[in-house]
């Protein structure tokens, strides 16, 4: 059976999960602050993702989500706004050992220069991958700027160490430290760019564009709409609602409230 013929027999219900499913990873994430997941807010982006902010979170037990400005263009956004950023690695295993710290300046020296040429002007940040030495994996380090010597290796040392032991439980301070590839990054930092947002005074009837019914799991229930744009700050509304912008359109459920915040975020309190 052809697959359109396949879903034009399936419920409404089985086409919204569906749907929700098939947006849960490109335009969903969650930062684990904690090891406790409802404590964290789900963002959706995207066009598409905010049609299942609600539902989504309510089904992970998730108290809160996030529709950031602009979200349709969130990715485009970030593109513009990061910095510029030149990664230089020069791969050299040597023994981290204060007789060789010559060599060590001599690579730094030449990752410099090459930093210099491709991003004038940039911050530079130096790091090196070290592990116990007949180790497989590597552990990346921080390496303090200015000429390396002997102090540098020792603190190059304890660094890896301190590291090591948060990721490992332990250290091996009898064992010799190899080290691998060299690294810098130059960062030319991007003036900060924030969204335009409306600085005119609204109030939530002014936000109000109409009421139409919108499927939910319990049918046609009875929706309001609103304009993004014209949505006070900090005012708490309840759903059932469906907030419209020009890039996508987000749908709250009956038992949720939302509002949006100083800087332009929608903040859905799932109910």
């Amino acid at each position: 059976m052809p697959l359109d013929e396949m879903y034009s027999m399936l419920s409404e219900g089985s086409r919204i999960r569906i749907a929700e499913e098939g947006e849960m990873y490109p335009n969903f994430e969650t930062w684990f602050v904690s090891n406790d997941v409802e404590r964290e807010p789900l963002s959706s982006y995207g066009g598409a993702g905010p049609l299942f902010a609600d539902r989504l979170a309510r089904k992970l037990g998730i108290e809160y989500a996030l529709v950031p400005a602009v979200p349709g263009v969130l990715s485009a956004f970030g593109l513009v706004t990061a910095d510029r950023r030149f990664d230089f690695s020069t791969s050299r295993p040597l023994l981290l050992s204060s007789d060789r710290v010559d060599e060590i300046n001599e690579i730094y020296d030449d990752l410099e220069a090459r930093a210099h040429a491709e991003a004038p002007n940039a911050n530079i940040k130096r790091a090196v991958d070290l592990r116990y030495q007949g180790q497989t994996f590597e552990l990346t380090v921080d390496v303090p700027s200015g000429e390396i010597t002997a102090a540098s290796i020792e603190e190059i040392r304890e660094r890896f160490e301190r590291q090591y032991e948060s990721v490992y439980g332990q250290i091996n301070p009898d064992e010799t430290v190899e080290a691998l590839t060299w690294r810098l990054d130059a960062v030319n930092a991007t003036p900060p760019v924030e969204p335009q947002m409306d600085t005119k005074e609204h109030s939530i009837e002014d936000a109000i564009k109409s009421t139409r019914p919108a499927y939910t799991e319990d049918g046609f229930v009875e929706h309001v709409v609103y304009d993004r744009y014209k949505l006070p700050v900090n005012e708490s509304i309840e759903g059932p609602a469906i907030v419209e912008e020009s890039e996508s359109t987000t749908v709250i459920g009956l038992e949720s409230r939302f509002r949006i915040d100083q800087v332009g975020n929608l903040l859905i309190h799932v109910g």
